[in-house]
């Protein structure tokens, strides 16, 4: 089926135009099989890997449908795209922003850690798309600048993790305010019974589009664990990045205040690296992730929640400098390279404090992790202090500073 093209899906003319200025030429797969559904507005719970295509999958029908009806005539907000994190809904803008611009529809994208007055002059212009993080479009509800009295569809992108993130409540107060015949879009890349659980509940009857693997880790992605001790991790890190000098990776660790003083460590190391957590300023977040897909930072630092659902090319390498808690986070973190075809590369570093994540990923995953073999000559020891941190206000003291 992935071998049809957009024209094949019988879209309306001006948006095959649209797709074929941003080179868009052959659906994926999980864009060739949801398509026809959406157009036809029925409901639908879709699952396929991360970097499969998903956000083009809901937005390209709902353009055509948008289109179809006649964009010139909306006066209401017609579509509601809920994000579990700000850089994914951003990423989702900007995707509905390439391919409606030329067909004249629109989008607003809500989140928070931006000016929300800004965002209500958006909405008040009344277009076709909200593409929100639930709390901000939450607050824009209660402060009645929104209302879902008249939308006609409901996209959950990364639902599972909006579940996962403990947004289930805000969810469930979208789906209450909405009309009752509003279409209910759930697109994951993982399964999870609580999407079909909320389908029953709110009266949908959702088609079921499964194009996970098996395997769940594609073919393409090598991917290994290291067995060192919590003091080996940062001199086995700074002999891979330097023994691969092609590498554009992401780096990623369990906690927020971890990300920050590998990156500071990296930096004095002179890496070409920058740490992206939540206690970050939205709109620098926002620079950093240009500065990443610009390759202007070739490594990012990062937890679970500043890197899922982006979608970022090229990415040849991903190192788990913690493993994951949660073992459905080792296939999303792994996922981030391998993408569209490519193969990819990933390391992850089990040291004492790890050990009691590897035993589940590896239940998970219903095979043993292949282990890496090292040698005292992979450890580069020369690497300065570990960075620490100031308790009261958090910031990371430099230490070659103090002592100047």
């Amino acid at each position: 089926m992935s071998e049809i093209t957009f024209d094949q899906l019988t879209l309306e003319p001006e948006l095959i135009k649209s797709l074929d200025k941003i080179n868009f030429k052959t659906p994926t797969p999980i864009q060739a099989n949801v398509i026809p559904f959406l157009k036809e507005s029925s409901d639908i719970i879709a699952l396929a890997e991360t970097g499969s295509g998903k956000t083009a999958a809901f937005i390209i029908p709902l353009i055509h449908k948008i289109l179809k009806e006649g964009a010139e005539k909306s006066n209401e907000v017609r579509y509601v795209v809920l994000s579990p994190t700000r850089e994914l809904a951003q990423q989702i803008h900007e995707v509905c922003q390439s391919i409606g611009k030329n067909v004249g529809v629109t989008s607003a994208c809500l989140i928070g850690g931006e000016n929300i007055q800004k965002q209500k002059e958006l909405v008040a212009k009344k277009p076709h798309f909200l593409i929100a993080t639930p709390g901000r479009l939450k607050d824009l509800f209660q402060q009645k600048v929104v209302s879902f009295k008249k939308i006609h569809g409901i996209v959950l992108d990364e639902a599972d993790r909006l579940l996962d993130m403990g947004f289930k409540d805000e969810i469930c107060f979208l789906l209450y305010q909405a009309p009752k015949n509003r279409q209910l879009m759930m697109f994951s890349a993982t399964g999870n019974h609580e999407l079909s659980n909320i389908a029953y509940r709110f009266e949908a009857s959702p088609k079921e589009v499964n194009l996970l693997t098996p395997t769940l880790i594609v073919d393409k992605i090598h991917h290994t664990m290291a067995q060192v001790g919590d003091n080996e991790k940062m001199p086995l890190l700074t002999y891979l990045l330097k023994e691969n000098s092609d590498a554009y990776a992401l780096i990623f660790c369990n906690t927020k205040s971890e990300t920050h003083i590998v990156a500071k460590w990296l930096q004095r190391l002179n890496f070409p690296a920058e740490g992206i957590s939540g206690d970050l300023a939205q709109n620098k977040r926002t620079r950093l992730l240009s500065d990443f897909r610009s390759k202007k930072i070739r490594f990012l630092v990062c937890t679970d929640v500043a890197a899922r659902g982006l979608d970022i090319k090229d990415i040849n390498l991903v190192i788990n400098y913690d493993l994951p808690q949660d073992p459905s986070n080792y296939i999303h973190r792994i996922g981030r390279t391998g993408r569209a075809g490519t193969s990819g590369r990933a390391i992850s570093f089990c040291g004492f404090s790890d050990c009691e994540n590897l035993e589940a990923i590896e239940q998970v995953l219903k095979n043993k992790v292949e282990k890496e073999n090292l040698t005292n000559e992979m450890f580069i020891h020369d690497i300065g202090k570990r960075p620490i941190i100031e308790r009261k206000t958090g910031k990371i003291i430099d230490l070659e500073k103090t002592r100047k």
